[in-house]
């Protein structure tokens, strides 16, 4: 009885294993789009069960054989069939490139054939080529300037442009997206560092920067066209050089150039910008022979200016004296006897009314003084001389 037990189980066990084996594969085909980025790796999957005796293979977009079951078959150490699992048969491709792209298809030789495709896309990050694109460049001033900036990457990058502000981190947007920037009738004030920025949402973004030097010919500004100074005193002269390429300069009196490192002369050049430098000459000591025109001269490759100031002389000045005004009084003499006046006085100003019943006629006479009125006369000589007096000072102050 017992054996016939035994002969049972293992006629159940062999029964099973058969139907197990007759099993078709359980293969999820659903297509499937993947995306990886270049330089990356890229896991493709593929999973079966029951396999049962059926092999397993995946073929290339090129229609190459890449394995058979777990066994590589292309000449391509890049790829490899990786099972985490009994039912896995991915495909690893490392350090991805573009040429990748395209559809594999994993398989099982069942009848029919069965097929899982997989469609990879391969994206890659924007890339600048410097060998196409504009370095640092130099341009006259009014001319057209052209800047190119070559990119690639997948999908296509977007070219956005900025400039940079003079001495400070500020970036100012300027243009349209593009891989070429036109700057018609550049002039000084455009010049500068110009950056190129590619991005396809691929990181990283790249960026190239490229230096637009504007150059044009020298211009001189003078702070005073004329100036003037004592002998003896110290004097400095000063004019403001505006050039690209920096210009050649030089201080002129007398048509004499003046060299620098002279004991009468000191010249000297402070820089105030990026294109404009101050040139000055000190005269510690004017002397006679120092005043008269001095020409400050510059150039460069595009042109020349110069620009004339003369250097007058300041003569001392004598303060003038001012005399107060005087005043003249003349005097007046009167004689006058005691008890007696030798002749009738008049007073110009007086004038005295006579009626008729005491003259001849009704008129108007000068007053006159009786023969004892020697103190009423004595009164009118005094009058007189202080009426004469105040007359007389009125005159010299008007």
């Amino acid at each position: 009885m017992l054996e016939y037990a035994e002969s049972l189980v293992l006629l159940i066990i062999l029964c099973v294993c058969t139907v197990i084996a007759e099993l078709d594969p359980i293969f999820d085909d659903t297509p499937l789009n993947l995306t990886v980025t270049a330089g990356k790796t890229a896991v493709l999957p593929c999973t079966v069960e029951n396999l049962g005796q059926h092999k397993m293979t995946w073929m290339h977009p090129k229609r190459v054989l890449i394995s058979m079951d777990d066994r590589r078959v292309i000449d391509d150490t890049r790829m490899s069939i990786e099972r985490p699992f009994v039912r896995d048969w991915n495909l690893h491709i490392r350090h991805i490139r573009y040429n990748d792209s395209g559809e594999y298809r994993c398989t099982i030789n069942t009848y029919p054939v069965q097929v899982k495709r997989i469609k990879l896309s391969v994206q890659v990050s924007p890339r600048i080529v410097h060998e196409l694109s504009t370095g640092n460049i130099k341009v006259a001033e009014g001319h057209t300037v052209r800047l190119v900036c070559n990119s690639t990457g997948i999908p296509e990058p977007t070219v956005r442009w900025s400039r940079r502000v003079e001495d400070s981190k500020e970036k100012l947007k300027i243009g349209t997206e593009g891989e070429i920037l036109l700057i018609h009738n550049i002039s000084r004030h455009c010049d500068g560092s110009y950056e190129c920025v590619a991005d396809n949402h691929v990181p990283p973004a790249v960026t190239r920067r490229m230096k637009v030097e504007v150059q044009f010919p020298p211009e001189i500004r003078l702070r005073n066209k004329k100036l003037w100074q004592f002998q003896g005193k110290e004097t400095i002269l000063e004019c403001i050089i505006t050039a690209s390429p920096q210009a050649l300069t030089s201080w002129r009196h007398k048509r004499e150039v003046l060299k620098p490192g002279g004991s009468k002369y000191r010249i000297e050049i402070y820089k105030e910008s990026r294109h404009t430098v101050i040139h000055s000459v000190s005269l510690p000591a004017l002397e006679e022979g120092d005043f008269g025109d001095y020409t400050c001269e510059a150039s460069n490759a595009l042109g020349k200016d110069s620009k004339t100031m003369k250097l007058c002389e300041s003569l001392p000045t004598t303060p003038k004296t001012v005399a107060p005004p005087t005043t003249t009084m003349k005097p007046t003499r009167a004689t006058v006897k005691e008890n007696r006046v030798d002749a009738p006085q008049t007073n110009p100003l007086a004038t005295e009314y006579r009626p008729d019943h005491l003259s001849d006629r009704g008129e108007i006479v000068p007053p006159s003084f009786g023969r004892s009125s020697a103190e009423s006369q004595h009164r009118y000589i005094h009058l007189n001389s202080l009426f004469a007096s105040v007359l007389t000072l009125a005159l010299a102050v008007s």
